[in-house]
Protein backbone atom coordinates (compact mmCIF):
# COMPACT_ATOMS: atom_id res chain seq x y z
CA UNK A 1 0.00 0.00 0.00
CA UNK A 2 1.44 3.05 -1.05
CA UNK A 3 -0.14 6.15 0.32
CA UNK A 4 0.31 9.44 -1.50
CA UNK A 5 0.46 13.10 0.27
CA UNK A 6 1.91 16.28 -0.52
CA UNK A 7 5.21 17.22 1.12
CA UNK A 8 3.90 20.19 2.85
CA UNK A 9 6.53 21.99 5.32
CA UNK A 10 4.58 23.83 7.83
CA UNK A 11 7.49 26.49 9.03
CA UNK A 12 6.62 28.71 12.45
CA UNK A 13 8.42 31.58 11.50
CA UNK A 14 10.56 33.47 9.19
CA UNK A 15 13.88 31.42 10.22
CA UNK A 16 12.00 28.51 9.52
CA UNK A 17 10.82 29.44 6.19
CA UNK A 18 11.88 28.63 2.70
CA UNK A 19 15.41 30.04 2.37
CA UNK A 20 14.99 31.08 -0.91
CA UNK A 21 12.77 33.78 0.45
CA UNK A 22 15.43 35.08 3.41
CA UNK A 23 17.37 38.08 2.37
CA UNK A 24 20.67 38.34 4.01
CA UNK A 25 20.23 40.91 7.07
CA UNK A 26 23.86 41.88 6.50
CA UNK A 27 23.33 41.99 2.90
CA UNK A 28 20.43 44.17 2.98
CA UNK A 29 22.63 46.89 5.14
CA UNK A 30 25.15 46.83 2.25
CA UNK A 31 27.45 44.83 4.75
CA UNK A 32 29.19 41.94 2.88
CA UNK A 33 27.98 38.61 4.60
CA UNK A 34 29.82 35.62 5.20
CA UNK A 35 29.86 33.56 2.52
CA UNK A 36 29.30 29.62 2.91
CA UNK A 37 29.28 27.03 0.20
CA UNK A 38 27.78 24.05 1.74
CA UNK A 39 27.73 20.79 0.47
CA UNK A 40 25.09 19.71 0.17
CA UNK A 41 22.96 23.26 0.76
CA UNK A 42 19.61 23.13 0.31
CA UNK A 43 19.55 20.21 -2.57
CA UNK A 44 18.52 17.25 -0.21
CA UNK A 45 15.75 18.72 1.57
CA UNK A 46 12.73 16.71 0.07
CA UNK A 47 14.80 13.06 1.53
CA UNK A 48 17.06 14.70 4.08
CA UNK A 49 15.41 18.45 5.68
CA UNK A 50 18.73 18.43 7.96
CA UNK A 51 20.70 21.21 5.79
CA UNK A 52 17.71 22.96 4.92
CA UNK A 53 17.36 23.67 8.06
CA UNK A 54 20.35 24.75 9.08
CA UNK A 55 21.41 26.67 6.64
CA UNK A 56 17.75 28.64 6.23
CA UNK A 57 18.57 29.75 9.93
CA UNK A 58 21.74 30.84 8.82
CA UNK A 59 20.87 32.44 6.10
CA UNK A 60 18.06 34.32 8.34
CA UNK A 61 21.25 35.30 10.37
CA UNK A 62 22.80 37.36 7.65
CA UNK A 63 24.87 34.50 6.04
CA UNK A 64 25.29 33.77 2.45
CA UNK A 65 24.63 30.14 1.46
CA UNK A 66 25.05 28.49 -1.73
CA UNK A 67 25.27 25.00 -2.83
CA UNK A 68 29.03 24.13 -2.99
CA UNK A 69 30.74 22.84 -6.43
CA UNK A 70 33.77 23.24 -8.17
CA UNK A 71 33.44 26.27 -10.48
CA UNK A 72 32.49 28.30 -7.11
CA UNK A 73 34.97 27.07 -5.04
CA UNK A 74 37.97 27.75 -7.78
CA UNK A 75 36.39 31.24 -8.26
CA UNK A 76 35.31 33.16 -4.86
CA UNK A 77 38.22 33.83 -2.54
CA UNK A 78 37.78 34.11 1.52
CA UNK A 79 34.59 31.75 1.71
CA UNK A 80 34.07 28.55 3.92
CA UNK A 81 33.54 25.22 2.80
CA UNK A 82 30.94 23.04 4.78
CA UNK A 83 31.03 19.92 3.89
CA UNK A 84 28.72 16.99 5.54
CA UNK A 85 28.53 13.21 5.96
CA UNK A 86 31.44 10.84 4.73
CA UNK A 87 33.98 12.31 2.54
CA UNK A 88 34.70 8.65 2.05
CA UNK A 89 32.05 8.41 -0.64
CA UNK A 90 34.12 9.67 -3.45
CA UNK A 91 36.66 7.40 -2.04
CA UNK A 92 34.12 4.34 -2.66
CA UNK A 93 32.48 6.09 -5.84
CA UNK A 94 32.05 3.04 -8.50
CA UNK A 95 35.05 2.39 -10.69
CA UNK A 96 38.56 2.25 -8.97
CA UNK A 97 40.09 5.39 -11.59
CA UNK A 98 37.12 7.39 -10.98
CA UNK A 99 37.69 7.30 -6.76
CA UNK A 100 41.32 7.82 -7.55
CA UNK A 101 40.40 10.95 -9.44
CA UNK A 102 37.53 12.21 -7.67
CA UNK A 103 39.05 11.43 -4.14
CA UNK A 104 42.58 13.56 -5.59
CA UNK A 105 40.59 16.35 -6.83
CA UNK A 106 38.27 17.06 -3.69
CA UNK A 107 41.85 17.19 -1.83
CA UNK A 108 43.38 19.75 -4.43
CA UNK A 109 40.09 22.08 -4.68
CA UNK A 110 39.85 21.89 -0.71
CA UNK A 111 43.96 22.88 -0.61
CA UNK A 112 42.97 25.36 -3.43
CA UNK A 113 40.09 26.80 -1.07
CA UNK A 114 42.72 28.05 2.07
CA UNK A 115 45.53 28.80 -0.40
CA UNK A 116 43.05 31.90 -1.16
CA UNK A 117 42.27 32.96 2.14
CA UNK A 118 38.93 29.85 2.65
CA UNK A 119 38.37 27.79 5.62
CA UNK A 120 36.83 24.23 5.35
CA UNK A 121 34.86 22.51 7.76
CA UNK A 122 33.36 18.93 7.88
CA UNK A 123 30.43 17.58 10.30
CA UNK A 124 31.11 14.48 10.99
CA UNK A 125 27.29 12.57 10.84
CA UNK A 126 29.02 9.40 10.08
CA UNK A 127 32.50 8.20 10.12
CA UNK A 128 32.41 5.82 6.80
CA UNK A 129 30.86 5.87 3.68
CA UNK A 130 27.42 3.49 4.71
CA UNK A 131 27.35 0.32 2.15
CA UNK A 132 29.90 0.74 -0.25
CA UNK A 133 33.07 -1.53 -1.28
CA UNK A 134 35.91 -0.22 0.59
CA UNK A 135 39.18 0.28 -1.22
CA UNK A 136 41.73 0.37 1.86
CA UNK A 137 44.54 1.86 0.36
CA UNK A 138 43.32 4.79 -1.12
CA UNK A 139 41.30 5.28 1.87
CA UNK A 140 44.24 5.18 3.78
CA UNK A 141 45.60 7.94 1.84
CA UNK A 142 43.06 10.03 1.91
CA UNK A 143 42.85 9.96 5.56
CA UNK A 144 46.81 10.90 5.76
CA UNK A 145 45.43 14.01 3.19
CA UNK A 146 41.97 14.84 4.15
CA UNK A 147 42.72 16.19 7.50
CA UNK A 148 45.33 18.37 6.59
CA UNK A 149 42.45 20.08 4.40
CA UNK A 150 40.81 20.82 7.20
CA UNK A 151 40.34 24.10 9.96
CA UNK A 152 37.55 22.24 11.92
CA UNK A 153 35.54 19.23 12.31
CA UNK A 154 32.34 19.49 13.70
CA UNK A 155 30.68 16.61 16.22
CA UNK A 156 27.29 16.32 17.04
CA UNK A 157 28.30 14.86 20.67
CA UNK A 158 31.07 14.51 22.73
CA UNK A 159 31.12 10.44 21.93
CA UNK A 160 30.55 10.78 18.22
CA UNK A 161 33.83 12.98 18.80
CA UNK A 162 35.74 10.74 20.30
CA UNK A 163 34.61 7.80 18.07
CA UNK A 164 35.75 9.87 14.89
CA UNK A 165 39.18 10.48 16.68
CA UNK A 166 39.48 6.86 17.57
CA UNK A 167 38.74 5.87 13.81
CA UNK A 168 41.44 8.35 12.48
CA UNK A 169 43.51 9.48 14.79
CA UNK A 170 45.14 12.13 12.32
CA UNK A 171 41.89 14.35 12.69
CA UNK A 172 43.00 14.96 16.74
CA UNK A 173 45.33 17.73 15.66
CA UNK A 174 42.09 19.35 13.89
CA UNK A 175 40.23 21.91 16.05
CA UNK A 176 37.08 20.06 16.93
CA UNK A 177 33.83 21.45 18.11
CA UNK A 178 30.39 19.92 19.41
CA UNK A 179 27.18 20.94 18.14
CA UNK A 180 24.12 19.05 18.39
CA UNK A 181 21.76 17.57 15.29
CA UNK A 182 18.60 19.92 15.81
CA UNK A 183 15.14 18.37 15.74
CA UNK A 184 12.32 17.93 12.86
CA UNK A 185 9.02 19.63 14.67
CA UNK A 186 9.13 22.34 11.96
CA UNK A 187 9.92 19.98 8.71
CA UNK A 188 6.99 17.77 8.57
CA UNK A 189 3.35 18.05 9.10
CA UNK A 190 1.90 17.23 12.07
CA UNK A 191 -1.70 17.07 12.11
CA UNK A 192 -2.21 13.46 12.68
CA UNK A 193 -3.23 11.88 16.31
CA UNK A 194 -2.00 8.47 17.11
CA UNK A 195 -5.89 7.70 16.34
CA UNK A 196 -5.89 9.63 13.00
CA UNK A 197 -2.79 7.43 11.61
CA UNK A 198 -3.82 4.25 12.76
CA UNK A 199 -7.27 4.58 10.68
CA UNK A 200 -5.13 5.65 7.70
CA UNK A 201 -2.99 2.76 7.70
CA UNK A 202 -6.36 0.23 8.74
CA UNK A 203 -4.18 -0.74 12.54
CA UNK A 204 -6.40 -1.73 15.31
CA UNK A 205 -6.74 0.92 17.94
CA UNK A 206 -5.70 -2.17 20.56
CA UNK A 207 -2.78 -2.89 18.57
CA UNK A 208 0.67 -2.30 20.16
CA UNK A 209 2.80 -0.85 17.08
CA UNK A 210 6.55 -0.83 16.67
CA UNK A 211 7.38 1.16 13.64
CA UNK A 212 11.06 1.35 11.65
CA UNK A 213 10.85 4.10 9.22
CA UNK A 214 13.56 5.19 6.49
CA UNK A 215 15.79 3.96 3.99
CA UNK A 216 16.55 -0.07 4.47
CA UNK A 217 20.31 -0.56 4.48
CA UNK A 218 22.39 -3.37 5.73
CA UNK A 219 23.98 -1.08 8.81
CA UNK A 220 20.57 -0.30 9.74
CA UNK A 221 20.02 -4.26 10.99
CA UNK A 222 16.11 -4.36 9.66
CA UNK A 223 16.85 -7.91 9.29
CA UNK A 224 17.61 -8.60 12.78
CA UNK A 225 14.53 -6.71 13.86
CA UNK A 226 12.00 -8.47 12.12
CA UNK A 227 13.65 -11.85 13.12
CA UNK A 228 13.83 -10.56 16.60
CA UNK A 229 9.63 -9.58 16.44
CA UNK A 230 9.40 -13.19 14.44
CA UNK A 231 10.38 -14.24 18.25
CA UNK A 232 8.17 -12.40 20.50
CA UNK A 233 4.33 -14.38 20.72
CA UNK A 234 1.80 -11.32 20.90
CA UNK A 235 -1.04 -11.47 18.30
CA UNK A 236 -1.42 -7.49 19.22
CA UNK A 237 2.34 -6.90 18.27
CA UNK A 238 2.27 -5.35 14.86
CA UNK A 239 5.51 -4.55 12.99
CA UNK A 240 5.34 -1.18 10.48
CA UNK A 241 8.86 -1.03 8.02
CA UNK A 242 8.28 1.66 5.43
CA UNK A 243 11.18 3.17 3.54
CA UNK A 244 12.73 2.29 -0.05
CA UNK A 245 14.80 -0.73 0.16
CA UNK A 246 18.60 -0.64 -0.37
CA UNK A 247 19.74 -4.29 0.06
CA UNK A 248 21.23 -5.16 -2.62
CA UNK A 249 21.24 -8.93 -2.59
CA UNK A 250 19.95 -9.07 0.74
CA UNK A 251 16.51 -7.50 -0.04
CA UNK A 252 14.80 -10.84 -0.99
CA UNK A 253 15.53 -12.11 2.36
CA UNK A 254 14.30 -8.95 4.29
CA UNK A 255 10.65 -9.09 1.89
CA UNK A 256 10.70 -13.17 2.68
CA UNK A 257 11.04 -12.83 6.85
CA UNK A 258 8.23 -9.74 6.30
CA UNK A 259 5.84 -12.21 4.25
CA UNK A 260 6.49 -14.75 6.76
CA UNK A 261 4.50 -13.20 9.47
CA UNK A 262 1.44 -11.53 9.28
CA UNK A 263 1.60 -8.97 11.83
CA UNK A 264 4.48 -7.36 9.72
CA UNK A 265 3.51 -4.60 7.75
CA UNK A 266 6.48 -3.49 4.87
CA UNK A 267 5.80 -0.76 2.67
CA UNK A 268 8.54 -0.57 0.31
CA UNK A 269 9.38 2.77 -1.18
CA UNK A 270 10.46 6.34 -0.84
CA UNK A 271 8.61 7.65 2.43
CA UNK A 272 7.41 11.57 1.28
CA UNK A 273 7.53 13.88 3.99
CA UNK A 274 3.73 14.34 4.55
CA UNK A 275 3.58 10.60 5.34
CA UNK A 276 6.68 10.79 7.90
CA UNK A 277 3.14 11.62 10.29
CA UNK A 278 0.99 8.28 9.30
CA UNK A 279 3.87 5.97 10.23
CA UNK A 280 5.04 7.21 13.24
CA UNK A 281 1.97 8.78 14.68
CA UNK A 282 0.67 5.49 14.63
CA UNK A 283 3.20 3.80 16.57
CA UNK A 284 4.07 2.89 20.46
CA UNK A 285 7.98 2.36 19.71
CA UNK A 286 10.38 3.55 17.22
CA UNK A 287 13.02 1.34 16.76
CA UNK A 288 16.27 1.53 15.06
CA UNK A 289 18.52 -1.08 15.83
CA UNK A 290 21.82 -0.08 13.55
CA UNK A 291 24.45 -2.41 13.82
CA UNK A 292 26.96 0.36 13.71
CA UNK A 293 25.74 4.04 14.30
CA UNK A 294 27.50 7.59 14.68
CA UNK A 295 24.25 9.79 14.87
CA UNK A 296 20.83 9.14 14.32
CA UNK A 297 18.41 11.25 12.45
CA UNK A 298 16.02 9.02 12.35
CA UNK A 299 15.71 8.86 16.53
CA UNK A 300 15.45 12.78 16.39
CA UNK A 301 12.54 12.40 13.58
CA UNK A 302 10.71 9.60 16.05
CA UNK A 303 11.38 11.90 19.39
CA UNK A 304 10.12 15.44 16.78
CA UNK A 305 6.73 13.22 16.85
CA UNK A 306 6.78 12.62 20.17
CA UNK A 307 7.18 8.82 19.84
CA UNK A 308 9.92 6.68 21.97
CA UNK A 309 12.97 5.30 20.76
CA UNK A 310 14.58 2.06 21.24
CA UNK A 311 18.03 2.21 20.10
CA UNK A 312 21.62 0.95 20.55
CA UNK A 313 24.10 2.12 22.80
CA UNK A 314 26.41 3.96 20.42
CA UNK A 315 27.79 6.93 19.46
CA UNK A 316 25.56 10.22 20.01
CA UNK A 317 23.01 7.65 21.52
CA UNK A 318 24.40 7.37 24.93
CA UNK A 319 24.19 10.78 24.77
CA UNK A 320 20.47 11.34 23.38
CA UNK A 321 19.17 8.97 25.86
CA UNK A 322 20.78 11.01 28.87
CA UNK A 323 19.35 14.43 27.62
CA UNK A 324 16.24 12.82 26.63
CA UNK A 325 15.52 11.11 30.06
CA UNK A 326 14.60 7.38 30.31
CA UNK A 327 11.10 7.92 29.72
CA UNK A 328 11.51 9.02 26.07
CA UNK A 329 15.06 7.37 25.03
CA UNK A 330 15.83 3.40 25.65
CA UNK A 331 18.81 1.67 24.93
CA UNK A 332 20.40 -1.74 24.94
CA UNK A 333 23.86 -3.37 23.69
CA UNK A 334 24.67 -6.31 21.67
CA UNK A 335 22.62 -7.78 19.13
CA UNK A 336 18.85 -7.07 19.41
CA UNK A 337 17.30 -9.96 21.24
CA UNK A 338 13.55 -10.50 21.28
CA UNK A 339 13.57 -10.12 25.27
CA UNK A 340 15.36 -6.50 24.60
CA UNK A 341 12.51 -6.09 21.74
CA UNK A 342 9.57 -7.17 23.98
CA UNK A 343 10.78 -5.51 26.82
CA UNK A 344 11.06 -2.29 25.06
CA UNK A 345 7.64 -2.32 23.95
CA UNK A 346 6.27 -2.78 27.53
CA UNK A 347 8.56 0.19 28.20
CA UNK A 348 6.61 2.22 25.75
CA UNK A 349 3.60 0.97 26.21
CA UNK A 350 3.37 1.37 30.36
CA UNK A 351 5.38 4.12 31.08
CA UNK A 352 3.53 7.51 31.94
CA UNK A 353 5.17 10.06 30.39
CA UNK A 354 4.89 13.88 29.30
CA UNK A 355 3.31 14.42 25.93
CA UNK A 356 6.49 15.88 24.58
CA UNK A 357 10.12 15.26 25.25
CA UNK A 358 11.60 18.87 25.90
CA UNK A 359 13.99 19.31 22.97
CA UNK A 360 14.12 23.41 23.18
CA UNK A 361 18.33 22.44 23.55
CA UNK A 362 18.24 20.94 19.81
CA UNK A 363 16.00 24.28 18.62
CA UNK A 364 17.75 25.14 15.13
CA UNK A 365 18.17 28.49 15.98
CA UNK A 366 20.08 27.69 18.78
CA UNK A 367 22.05 25.19 16.16
CA UNK A 368 22.66 28.41 13.65
CA UNK A 369 23.91 30.14 16.39
CA UNK A 370 26.33 28.05 17.64
CA UNK A 371 27.35 27.41 13.68
CA UNK A 372 27.99 31.01 13.08
CA UNK A 373 29.74 31.48 16.07
CA UNK A 374 32.11 29.00 14.82
CA UNK A 375 32.29 30.52 11.50
CA UNK A 376 32.94 33.59 12.19
CA UNK A 377 35.87 32.81 14.65
CA UNK A 378 37.68 30.55 12.08
CA UNK A 379 37.24 33.13 9.33
CA UNK A 380 38.51 35.89 12.13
Amino acid sequence: MRLSLPYLSRPTSRQAGDPSAAQPAEAARGARPLNVLAWPAFSNRAGQPYNWLLYSHLRARGVRVDEFSAARALARRGCLVHLHWSPTSRVRSPGLASAVLRSAALVALLAWVRARGGRVVWTAHNAVAHDRAPRPRLERWFWRAFPGCLDAVLHMSEPARDAVCDRYPALRGVRAFVVPHGHYRTAYPMELDRAGARRRLGVAARARVLAFVGQIRPYKNVAALLAAFAAIPDPDAVLLIAGEMKMGGEAEAVRTAAAADPRVRLEEGFVPGGEMQIYLRAADLAVFPYSEVLNSGSALLALSFDRPVLVPAQGSLSELARDMGADWVRTYTGELAPGVLAAALEWAVGTRRSPSPSMEHLDWARVAEQTHRIYTELLG
